[in-house]
Order: structure tokens, then sequence, then C-alpha cells
């Protein structure tokens, strides 16, 4: 616990640096002197992993689209970087996103250079609650593969020739010792005609997971990974 007669200095944050691995660490969930998206919007995704992406995979100038922006994140990332950011959400959090499914992007024809996004995991967290949101659906019943599809349908109209996607999620496992194997079974789902660049894992940082005992509930042990995986449009 804090001693609250002792001033403690805040620490620097590291500089940020490209990855030279497969392996995507991440020191804090912001990055720099100010936030990138919400700190407070949950299932944010961390900015050092959208930086990663649009550092190893787009160049200055590029067009971005990250159709599930949530807080957005990815369009402070891409102003960051001299990209052009844009973002769609079934919720939008703020007057820089567009509102509407990832299931029918309204967007022109190879209208973007690449595409990043965090879509739920199924019905692992609830977000709005409306109709049409991918994080009401369920894996057991097929339809969070089902909307995936559509999504990647959406995608493959909407980027052009030669565009990366990278793709972060996390794989579930449920309180009934149920396992959902969203990051393999991802491979599955994207058009037959892209192709795959690369897999990457991101160490997950929580509170919870610096825990002295390991497993949760149940015997779930707690997810301690996440999945970057980047597909590419030919």
């Amino acid at each position: 616990m804090r001693d609250p007669n002792i001033r403690y200095k805040k620490l620097k944050k590291p500089p940020l640096k490209k990855a030279r691995s497969t392996l995507w660490d991440y020191p804090s969930q912001h990055y720099g002197h100010k936030t990138q998206g919400s700190p407070h919007y949950r299932g944010a995704t961390p900015s050092h992993v959208i930086w990663q992406f649009v550092e190893h995979y787009t160049k200055r100038g590029d067009s971005i689209i990250d159709p599930f922006c949530g807080s957005g994140t990815t369009i402070d990332v891409c102003r960051d970087l001299g990209r052009i950011g844009r973002g769609l959400d079934i919720a939008p959090q703020r007057d820089d996103i567009s509102q509407g499914s990832a299931e029918r992007l309204p967007f022109n024809k190879n209208e973007f250079d690449h595409a990043f996004f965090d879509p739920p995991y199924a019905d692992n967290l609830r977000y709005s609650g409306k109709k049409g949101c991918i994080g009401e659906t369920k894996y057991e019943d097929g339809s969070w593969q089902q909307s995936m599809i559509r999504v990647f349908e959406q995608l493959d109209q909407v980027l052009k020739p030669g565009a990366f996607t990278g793709v972060f999620l996390c794989d579930i496992k449920k309180k009934n010792g149920a396992f959902f194997p969203l990051g393999p079974v991802l491979y599955e789902l994207v058009p037959e005609h892209w192709g795959f660049e690369d897999h990457i894992i991101v160490p997950r940082h929580s509170a919870r997971l610096q825990h002295d005992r390991p497993r949760v509930q149940n015997n779930i042990l707690l997810r301690g990974f996440s999945h970057m995986i980047i597909f590419s449009k030919p």
C-alpha cells in the first residue's frame, strides 16, 4: 500500500519501438503522455498493438478502416502516425466514428488501403445490447462464425488489392468449462483467395493475471495471451 506521506515520482512510459519478433508485448494500455481512445471503454484494444500493426504493415498516408472502432483507439493511432483512420461502430462513442454494422459496410469498393479490427469475442462481453451487435452472437450455435464471414466478405469489397488486415482477438473459456478457440477458427472464416501473412502472440496484462492464484472459479485458467493474425487481400 502506498504511504500517503511520501510523494511518488510518476514513471515515464518507455519509448515506442517496432517489435523484432512475433511476440508483441506492451508495457501499458496507452503510449505517450495522452490516451488513445477511452481508458474507460470495456474491452479496449491496447494502443501499442495497433501502433505495431500500423508501423509494420502500412505506410504514411495510407487509409485504414476499423469496423469495430469502439472508443476510437485506431483513429487516434493513425493520426499519430500520419495515416488516415476511419471508424465504424454499431454504438459509436464519439462524433468522428460512423454509426453502422460491420456486416454492412457503407463504403465504396476498394476505398481503403488496409484494415484493423478487434471484434467482440462472441458473447464473452456485453457491449451495446443492440439488435445486430456481433457481441450478442454465440460461438456455440455458429452465429458468431457466420457474422465474421459476412464481415470479411464486406472487407473484401472495400479494401484495395494488396491490403493487409490485422485481427486482434482472444480465445474464450466459459464457466461451464467450454473452450472456444476463436483464434484458430478465424483461419477458416476468411475468403478463400486471401492470404495468411503472420500469426503474432500478444501477452495479456491484467491485475487478475498477477494474482498468486492462477485460476478463477470452476478451475478455469485465465486467458494469458491474445492472437494478432494478419491476412492479405491479393
